[in-house]
């Protein structure tokens, strides 16, 4: 399946960006912006865009081929992650009967 990439890696040539390139443009806009920290990187960018696909109602299938894994079983590790998260943030709500 061919895919028009997001990131090319000039105006001028519409050849898709690498992904240390992209790494290192997300970088540089994040330092740029004064958001550079530990935990936000590329990578971040594209767990938010899997985690806010499933919370909307995103397959397992869809999730699949929006990240484009070659496995369900890599993409399931997105849904599984975030159900985790769902989970502990539950877990730290004081309840008293």
């Amino acid at each position: 399946m061919k895919h028009d990439s997001i990131f090319r890696a000039t105006l001028n040539n519409p050849k898709q960006m690498d992904v240390r390139s992209l790494r290192r443009r997300v970088d540089i806009y994040l330092k740029k912006a004064d958001l550079k920290r530990r935990g936000l990187s590329a990578h971040s960018l594209r767990r938010t865009s899997a985690s806010l696909a499933i919370e909307n109602g995103c397959t397992l299938l869809e999730l699949q081929i929006h990240l484009d894994h070659s496995s369900p079983v890599t993409s399931y590790k997105y849904i599984a992650r975030l159900e985790k998260m769902k989970n502990r943030a539950a877990a730290q709500i004081p309840i008293k009967f």
